[in-house]
């Protein structure tokens, strides 16, 4: 169950905020949001988590999959639409076998 105050885990969900509407969560904590506005940025550290979501074992817990869902769905507009549909594939794969997983806890 998600905490209360979070999104949903679906694309075009707003993610996690810190200071309103569509501003996500600085991915490191203390790091200030606006020095990671550019969209290169977004699109290879979104690309790059391709090999991690296929892998054999789920690295990404379902939490973190559905985070990265919603940055695909905010962040992810300067993708072509191939390579955002094989993301979105890789991501609902690796969100059911998350989800079907044992958790650690």
């Amino acid at each position: 169950m998600r905490p209360a105050g979070r999104g949903l885990c679906f694309p075009g969900v707003e993610a996690r905020t810190q200071s309103g509407v569509g501003s996500l969560r600085p991915p490191i904590e203390g790091v200030d949001n606006q020095s990671y506005q550019h969209s290169n940025f977004w699109e290879t550290l979104l690309l790059d988590t391709l090999p991690l979501l296929e892998s054999d074992t789920v690295i990404f817990s379902a939490e973190e999959t559905c985070d990265t869902m919603a940055l695909l769905a905010h962040k992810g507009r300067s993708l072509s639409e191939e390579k955002t549909e094989l993301l979105r594939l890789a991501l609902v794969r690796n969100l059911a076998r998350a989800s079907l997983a044992p958790s650690e806890e």
